[in-house]
């Protein structure tokens, strides 16, 4: 099945670079000048193209969530091509599942570079994808991401996603100022036993403490639990009044069952499921009505940068009928625009260490205008500055933004940064 859509993506891919498109943003044809200076000057470049790689959680329990992430990736490369790609070089991509392991991760980005010989690499899977962050930064590789691949180390100064401050500590209280808004004060959180998440478990709570909330409950599960019965009960002996649930589509949609079957009136946050596959199951629009969403970037917006990211979407993924985009398509078209704005800011021969480089003193990152307030990505490293983000409350069959102006909510720093 695999296969067959790759081999449609690449004939679309042909196509769209007979089709300019005066909407997209990015380079332009190169001209003759330019045409002749270009050459292969790193591994995955050539004078007329550059291979990339999308680690993507295709199978295995977070694929709820990330399983379709090569539509929205392929549908930005195909754009990209349609204005003559990145200094006159087409964009080419090699998707390769991680099955949601860490152990699949680490074979996904061997076989993309050792075997495939990809310039740089995307990933778009959960924390598990540090399995293979060593392996890439050895390699000098540069990675675009979802989140961070192990979200406690700035050694890995090879990686890049779209959130500032990529590690755990120091905190922030923005969680706490959305929990407030909604007059929530004992607040529980639970999310994955990996990693990046464990690191960050402790984070969470301070920044409740520094937002002046009780935090009345926590907890870790397994990638892809579905079984939340013994942490609720464990959450109304505790007297939680909401809960921040960090982890895929699948997990979402078994807590708020779970929180409905016990007949609790828990207020929730979830970190996924703002898109039309959550809208479109029953069960999942039925038990987690009223309850809210934090959004990577605000999609209702009836703005360029939007109305550009739909019609890409209707014009080069097959898969997309409509709505809002799953998310998977949202992360995997993000983390393309930015793998594309590496390239751009590389220079006329790329090569990974100045994509890196280069990457890192872009100081006002707005994925091509879907993300309002832009990401400092010379602090990628560094929590700075009022730190917010977007939400969304489900009513009925939409969601609502939250609160109703639209506006971001914004917390403090703290612990230090």
């Amino acid at each position: 099945m695999h296969r067959v859509r790759r081999n449609l993506w690449a004939a679309l891919g042909a196509l769209a670079c007979l089709v300019p498109l005066a909407m997209a943003t990015g380079s332009g044809p190169a001209t003759a000048a330019t045409d002749a200076a270009r050459r292969a000057s790193a591994p995955g470049v050539t004078a007329t193209t550059i291979q990339l790689g999308l680690i993507a959680a295709e199978t295995g329990p977070a694929s709820s969530t990330f399983g379709d992430s090569a539509t929205g990736a392929q549908a930005r490369i195909a754009l990209q091509n349609a204005q003559g790609g990145v200094d006159g070089r087409k964009l080419q991509l090699e998707v390769v599942d991680d099955t949601s392991t860490q152990s699949g991760s680490r074979t996904a980005a061997e076989d993309l570079v050792s075997s495939k010989g990809v310039f740089g690499v995307m990933s778009d899977s959960t924390a598990l994808t540090g399995g293979g962050a060593d392996f890439l930064l050895q390699q000098g590789v540069p990675v675009t991401e979802q989140s961070s691949l192990t979200g406690s180390e700035p050694k890995y100064t090879d990686e890049f996603t779209y959130v500032q401050g990529q590690t755990p500590t120091p905190s922030t209280s923005l969680d706490a100022a959305f929990f407030k808004s909604i007059g929530v004060h004992d607040v529980g959180y639970v999310t994955y036993n990996d990693p990046q998440d464990i690191a960050g478990f402790g984070a969470e709570k301070q920044g409740y403490a520094a937002g002046g909330l009780h935090f009345c409950y926590g907890d870790l599960v397994p990638i892809g639990a579905v079984n939340f019965t013994t942490i609720v009960l464990s959450m109304k002996g505790a007297n939680c009044q909401g809960v921040f649930l960090s982890a895929v589509e699948s997990s979402d949609i078994a807590m708020a069952t779970a929180i409905e079957q016990a007949g609790l009136h828990i207020k929730q946050l979830y970190a996924t499921g703002y898109d039309q596959n959550f809208l479109d199951n029953t069960e999942a629009r039925t038990v987690a009505q009223g309850q809210y969403f934090r959004i990577l970037v605000p999609l209702d917006l009836d703005t360029p940068p939007v109305k550009r990211f739909y019609a890409a979407l209707k014009k080069y993924d097959p898969s997309y009928k409509g709505g809002l985009a799953s998310f998977g398509a949202q992360t995997g078209w993000i983390i393309a625009d930015e793998m594309i704005q590496g390239l751009e800011v590389a220079g006329p021969n790329p090569t990974r260490a100045s994509f890196i480089k280069n990457l890192a003193q872009v100081k006002d990152y707005t994925i091509g205008g879907l993300n309002p307030t832009g990401v400092d990505l010379s602090k990628r490293w560094k929590l700075v500055g009022p730190q917010c983000a977007y939400f969304a409350q489900l009513e009925g069959s939409k969601f609502l933004p939250y609160p109703r102006d639209g506006k971001p909510i914004c917390g403090k720093v703290v612990g230090g940064g």
